[in-house]
């Protein structure tokens, strides 16, 4: 399987390296480097260090290394990361090197290419050439990601809209993009989880909850989710408004909900662990995105069986199937929002309806699974190709010499 012949008959070495392992793209890296096959993959994970999910990697024994690497555009930090890495790749001679972030993915396939790693592999979780951000620093990215492409053997995108994205801008061509779905993974709620969590939040135990859960930051939407808010409560009074997580925006928000006058019916959580709980306690889930590669809290409320109304933007139509497991309406638009909240609320039985299908169809396209398998017949495919091409190389070397 492995093309390097000091390999043959053993698993393939595979790095996976992170920024952190904070957010989407290290709870990916978690379910990935958990639960892929350890018979023909001998995988190690390496990433800067300072997030909760640090300790689940090490508990789920998971080879973990530790580096220099931030978050932030520190270049002291980060190239002292990229040294740590070349070193690291010189010396165990990983026949796959994989990176997901942008930092990541820049000092890692750098590293992968000066230390002669034969396969370089970056997940696209998003670009760091993304929509709405000031031209010229977008401009300067996507030049930097076209560079990358050079050094990149293939990429694996989270959704078929950021395969395309990366297609028409030019960063890369289409036939290198392979397209793996993240996964959606939630427990089960604990027993009386719904009352519990509205007695916490002060929300009535009876009246309808229309939930969200994001970073609050502009590209999250959540003026508009606010705005709808008002409109959905003019017309049905008892309509309740839980907003779990935090950001730079916060204090925005929370002066726009006295503005809208919704200081009655708007609640703001902070950060939950306990998000299997938090969305028990809904009956909708709304996402008011301006943008999304994916979304994954979108397939684990589908998971709770909560019927969705979300922005049809980038992936999130991948997602979410429209007029099936919930309803998709356009960018920046208060009105349309309300207006298909207030269907779920006005009909139940469709709400219901909605909410099954979409359990169904989080546990078919967006289960660790088959995100796993996905990765493991990409990897499989990869080595297939190398290993050929090692033997062709070898055969004209061969005859070469006759």
């Amino acid at each position: 399987m492995i093309a390097d012949p000091e390999h043959a008959g053993g698993k393939a070495k595979v790095l996976l390296v992170l920024t952190s392992s904070a957010g989407g793209a290290g709870e990916q890296a978690y379910q990935l480097t958990r639960d892929i096959s350890r018979d023909e993959f001998d995988v190690t994970v390496a990433f800067g260090r300072g997030y909760p999910l640090d300790d689940d990697f090490e508990r789920s024994g998971t080879r973990v290394l530790y580096l220099s690497l931030s978050r932030q555009l520190d270049p002291l930090v980060n190239f002292r990361g990229m040294w740590q890495l070349f070193r690291l790749m010189r010396r165990e001679r990983y026949d796959v090197v994989c990176t997901s972030c942008s930092i990541a993915g820049f000092v890692g396939r750098i590293a992968a290419a000066l230390a002669g790693v034969p396969t370089r592999i970056h997940i696209i979780q998003v670009y760091a050439s993304r929509p709405f951000q000031p031209a010229p620093r977008k401009t300067f990215f996507r030049w930097v990601e076209k560079a990358l492409d050079h050094v990149t053997t293939r990429y694996v995108a989270v959704s078929g809209a950021v395969k395309q994205y990366g297609v028409d801008t030019g960063i890369m061509a289409a036939e290198k993009v392979d397209v793996i779905y993240n996964a959606a993974e939630l427990r089960d709620p604990e027993e009386g989880a719904r009352d519990r969590v509205r007695r916490e939040l002060d929300l009535d135990p009876a009246g309808p909850v229309i939930g969200t859960l994001g970073r609050f930051e502009p590209q999250k939407g959540l003026e508009y989710f606010l705005r709808a808010a008002t409109l959905v409560r003019a017309a049905r009074p008892a309509a309740q408004f839980l907003i779990v997580g935090d950001g730079p925006l916060e204090q925005e928000l929370r002066a726009l909900v006295g503005e809208l006058g919704l200081e009655d019916a708007v609640r703001f959580s902070g950060w939950r662990r306990d998000v299997p709980d938090v969305l028990a306690a809904l009956d909708v889930f709304c996402l008011a995105s301006l943008w999304e590669t994916f979304g994954i809290v979108l397939a684990e409320a589908m998971l709770a069986e909560l019927p969705v109304v979300a922005t049809a933007v980038d992936g999130i139509p991948e997602v979410v199937a429209d007029g099936h497991t919930g309803f998709l309406v356009p960018p920046r638009d208060a009105e349309a929002l309300a207006d298909k909240l207030l269907q779920l609320l006005d009909d139940p039985d469709q709400a219901q309806r909605m909410g099954r299908a979409g359990r169904k169809r989080s546990l078919e396209k967006f289960s660790v699974a088959s995100m796993v398998t996905g990765y493991e017949r990409f990897l499989r495919a990869l080595a297939e190709e190398a290993t050929t091409a090692y033997a062709s190389s070898s055969r004209s070397r061969t005859r070469g010499h006759v």
